[in-house]
């Protein structure tokens, strides 16, 4: 068939009797578009609107097929056109219909296919219920260290599993069959929540020691065989600590984001007043009492055994600044453990200091090769932005304490500060080096008053405790 022929033939007997497309559109039931692009031999009519279409038009199909008139000669040889057509038409719908059925006969098998891996998948990694909870101890002659194993996804976010002190760790049916965690989670056979269900029912069974974290939600487990940490800080932090039972203590607060804490921790008295179950069930609403009859109420977490009229050492760990009370120190510090204070025993009350810098006086234990400036336009009275410069590609760690001095009698003198306790993340300077912190310092030290200042840092090197301290500064001048 020639589609053009076809195309022009029908136009001119459309013209001949004197119909638009528009026209011959409605009549067929079609859009505008399909007439013109019949015309101008595009494509042809669908075979069903043959013969309405020669109605109209006042010909024959053989005449449309072959976009001309037929003289009675030439009707067997235009016959012979139509019929090849409408064969090659039965031809093509044959091999369509076995092309459908070939590909049902893929998508079954394909079907059939993804059933049997799921069953042989379900056979080989079977979901179970968690039994009991295991680990396997490093050789005891190494020295235990903490290692990022791999990641675990949850609500499309990626946390990380570390591992301190052990080689492994698994989650036991109670067929006795045991996965490693890795493999439970990446195949789907259990999920944190069921790992978390687990630790909190043995405390029913007071096989566990629970500890509840302030710092967002941060969970700690600890058994005489093994100690896990869930982090849910209010940062976001999901992360998942596993190892042996010494594993906190050793850590010095470095889990769940947390950076070290040069002071590790600090030591409250407090004399337990009254204790009622609070409206959430899990915490005891309890009011403390210091040795200088300071108040203050707070939730504390059932798993301690408090005694009204007793008192008791509270040990804290703490990241944030913050006014030193009684529910400031709940609502933004960790706490770690509570011990029964004895007749006789002093009190302890020691002052908070997180990281705060602190060195032998007004010399400094200058950090080399590092510089700090003040960012041009930045500095007021009440605070400025620091640029640090290191040149050591990678030598020093810095976190966010600073302190004041100002110059006095040809010396300096450190400027008396309200509240200077800091977050404690690490921070490593950028591919050039540099690294930049907003400082505002009017809660701390108030508006500087006129005179010759500076700013005093430190640069912490090495880990754990090898850890080195240095000092660098940048003066500047209050007019």
């Amino acid at each position: 068939m020639n589609q053009e022929k076809i195309g022009k033939f029908i136009a001119k007997l459309r013209k001949e009797r004197g119909l638009t497309q528009e026209e011959l559109a409605e009549q067929l039931n079609v859009t505008n578009k399909s007439v013109s692009n019949w015309e101008n031999g595009k494509n042809m009519p669908d075979v069903s609107l043959f013969k309405e279409l020669c109605s109209i038009l006042g010909i024959s199909v053989n005449e449309l097929i072959n976009g001309e008139k037929i003289n009675i000669k030439d009707i067997n040889k235009y016959n012979e056109t139509t019929l090849n057509i409408m064969s090659n038409n039965e031809l093509n719908k044959k091999k369509f219909n076995k092309r459908i059925k070939v590909l049902i006969g893929i998508i079954i098998f394909m079907l059939i296919l993804v059933i049997i891996l799921l069953i042989s998948h379900n056979n080989i990694y079977p979901k179970f219920d968690i039994y009991s909870f295991i680990i396997n101890p490093t050789d005891p002659d190494k020295k235990q260290l903490l290692n990022k194993k791999y990641k675990y996804k949850l609500n499309n976010k990626e946390y990380d599993i570390y591992y301190y002190g052990i080689d492994n760790a698994q989650l036991c049916d109670g067929k006795e069959n045991c996965y490693s965690i890795k493999q439970a989670l990446d195949y789907k056979q259990t999920d944190i929540d069921s790992i978390r269900k687990h630790f909190e029912s043995l405390y029913q069974y007071q096989s566990i020691e629970i500890n509840r974290l302030y710092d967002g939600g941060t969970t700690i487990y600890t058994t005489s065989g093994y100690q896990v940490i869930m982090c849910n800080t209010a940062s976001g932090n999901k992360d998942i600590y596993i190892g042996t039972p010494n594993m906190v203590e050793n850590l010095f607060g470095m889990y769940c984001g947390h950076s070290l804490n040069t002071d590790k921790s600090f030591t409250r008295t407090y004399k337990i007043i009254s204790s009622k179950i609070s409206s959430d069930p899990e915490f005891n609403e309890i009011v403390l009492e210091t040795s200088n009859k300071e108040k203050g109420k707070v939730l504390i977490n059932n798993s301690y055994d408090l005694v009204p009229g007793k008192t008791y050492y509270f040990s804290f760990y703490t990241f944030d600044m913050y006014k030193d009370t009684i529910e400031n120190i709940f609502n933004n510090s960790i706490l770690l453990k509570t011990i029964e204070l004895e007749e006789g025993q002093d009190f302890i009350n020691e002052k908070i200091y997180v990281n705060e810098v602190d060195d032998n006086g007004s010399e400094l234990n200058e950090a080399k090769y590092v510089r700090m400036d003040i960012v041009d336009g930045t500095l007021t009275r009440t605070g400025a932005t620091i640029r640090i410069t290191d040149y050591t590609k990678g030598k020093y760690t810095y976190g966010e304490p600073y302190r004041i001095d100002k110059y006095e009698n040809n010396k300096w003198v450190r400027l008396d500060c309200n509240d200077c306790a800091f977050n404690l993340p690490a921070y490593y300077p950028d591919i050039n080096g540099q690294l930049e912190f907003k400082l505002d310092w009017k809660h701390m030290y108030g508006s500087l008053k006129k005179g010759k200042y500076r700013i005093v840092k430190n640069a912490l090197e090495g880990e754990g405790e090898n850890i080195k301290t240095y000092y660098f500064s940048v003066e500047f001048t209050i007019e």
